[in-house]
C-alpha cells in the first residue's frame, strides 16, 4: 500500500448520486468447485457504510464483493465496477 498528498483541484468529476452492486458468493466445495453468486444493484443508499452494513446483514456465511458502479472510465464509454471490498471471484488464489 502507497499513502501519498494529492492536489484535490485534479479531479475532474464529483457526483453523489450512485449505484453499488454487491455480490454474494457461495464458496465452492470439493465436491462442487463451481462458485455461484447472487448479483444486486443497490440504489439510494445513503453512503457506502450503508451498503456494506446491510450486505453483512444479508450475508448469510457467503462472501461478498461490493462494487462502486460508475458510468464511464479511463477503459471506456459505459458501465463499469471499482471493487471496494472484497476479493474478485475470478481472481486467482
Amino acid at each position: 500500500m502507497e499513502i501519498s498528498a494529492v492536489d484535490p483541484r485534479d479531479v475532474r468529476w464529483e457526483a453523489d448520486a450512485h449505484a453499488y452492486r454487491v455480490h454474494f458468493c457461495d464458496r465452492p466445495t470439493d465436491p462442487d468447485p463451481m462458485l455461484t453468486c447472487e448479483e444486486t444493484r443497490v440504489v439510494g443508499a445513503e453512503d457506502v457504510s450503508e451498503v456494506l452494513g446491510r450486505a453483512a446483514r444479508r450475508a448469510d456465511d457467503r462472501e461478498i464483493v461490493v462494487h462502486l458502479e460508475v458510468a464511464t472510465s479511463s477503459q471506456g464509454p459505459g458501465p463499469g465496477l471499482v471493487r471496494l471490498q472484497g476479493r474478485d471471484s475470478d481472481a486467482p488464489a
